[in-house]
């Protein structure tokens, strides 16, 4: 069995991998992390829980220690790219623990929260920036940030940034970035925008592709249609109007392939019911309300409402009292012509807890599962 040991890792991260319990690389980090070390371009095909964090955070913290110099003041000398805040604030937390034991600084930004904080950790420069395209652009537009600085550009889940739409932030960043750079691009998945993603921005890159280990559930019964591209939505339309499936879940590749199937079923006359979806906001949630209504453009009504006393009191009747009167809640499935729309009680509220209204499109989505003590 390999060993971090055997990757030409320093003693500083090999203790910091120790102290968090790691010694076996996966077989991202065992594969990626020799020629990241090399200074080679890599592209890098894993799924979410494979490790990958680490398979491009270790060399990376490795190769800016052996050429130890303060980043200029409104610089960085790497910048991640991540697709979300959430995913941004664990990259960077990531590199902090295995460059515990090194003189490196680290931030991390990304929208929904005040600008001048982060402004404010960029002033003397870092050394690893971890960002989202949005906010990152905000900061360079007040020029409280330039790219000219930096040697290493990571990519992280770049399939999901460009089905985020960041495709056209993506080209501007990469715009003002130095020709002579290393890019490290990992993606869970490889359709033709990626690939010529990794053309565009890749320089004779190394490869990696790792298999997703892959479970099921026991009492879930799997089967496959084998159908041609073209004719997968007529098949679906099909299987919809049997009467045997009243709730069914479909998912999409991409939110895009989720748009076109909707097309299609409405187009064959399968259309989702009217409803209402209401969400619990907490105090230090509304900056994620803010950004729904900003991405909608739709400001959102408050329902008001109290907690009722009564544990067994549903939101359903909550929501009704408050709401007009030819308000429906019928549940988002293919109506029948002499069928009234179901209804169903949602869980009581917890204590403490507010109830507000929440516009929410769904977008149909594969999420993989993480795997247990897995480096990140």
């Amino acid at each position: 069995m390999p060993h971090f040991s055997d990757l030409g890792l320093s003693a500083p991260i090999l203790g910091a991998l120790a102290a968090e319990g790691y010694t076996a690389p996966t077989p991202i980090q065992f594969q990626a992390i020799p020629p990241v070390l090399g200074g080679r371009d890599l592209c890098g095909i894993a799924q979410t829980g494979t490790g990958k964090t680490a398979a491009f955070a270790l060399p990376i913290l490795e190769r800016l220690a052996t050429v130890p110099r303060r980043a200029a003041p409104h610089t960085c000398r790497v910048l991640v790219l991540s697709p979300t805040r959430e995913l941004a604030s664990q990259i960077a937390d990531s590199f902090r623990v295995y460059g515990a034991g090194m003189p490196l600084s680290t931030a991390v930004v990304f929208g929904g929260v005040p600008i001048g904080p982060q402004r404010q950790k960029l002033t003397r420069g870092v050394d690893i920036l971890v960002a989202t395209p949005g906010r990152l652009l905000d900061l360079i537009d007040t020029r409280s940030l330039t790219l000219s600085s930096v040697q290493v550009l990571v990519l992280d889940e770049a399939d999901r940034m460009l089905d985020l739409g960041f495709i056209h932030a993506l080209k501007r960043i990469v715009k003002l970035l130095p020709r002579q750079r290393q890019t490290l691009l990992f993606s869970a998945t490889m359709p033709r925008p990626i690939a010529a993603l990794a053309e565009d921005y890749l320089t004779d890159p190394v490869k990696v592709v790792v298999a997703p280990s892959a479970t099921t559930v026991e009492r879930v019964q799997q089967g496959v249609v084998f159908v041609p591209s073209d004719r997968k939505r007529d098949l679906l339309a099909t299987l919809l109007r049997d009467p045997v499936l009243e709730r069914v879940l479909v998912f999409t590749r991409t939110k895009h392939g989720a748009d076109r199937v909707v097309r299609h079923l409405v187009g064959a006359g399968i259309e989702g019911a009217a409803g209402i979806a209401i969400a619990f906001c907490s105090d230090e949630e509304r900056p994620y309300l803010r950004d729904i209504e900003k991405l909608t453009r739709c400001s959102l009504r408050a329902i008001p409402s109290k907690i009722p006393a009564a544990r067994n009191d549903s939101i359903e009747r909550q929501a009704k009292a408050t709401l007009p009167r030819d308000a429906g809640l019928g549940p988002v499935r293919r109506p029948r012509a002499a069928e009234p729309p179901r209804r169903r009680s949602l869980p009581p509220p917890t204590s403490g807890a507010e109830t507000r209204p929440l516009a929410v499109r769904f977008r149909l989505s594969c999420a993989a599962r993480r795997q247990p003590n897995v480096v990140p």
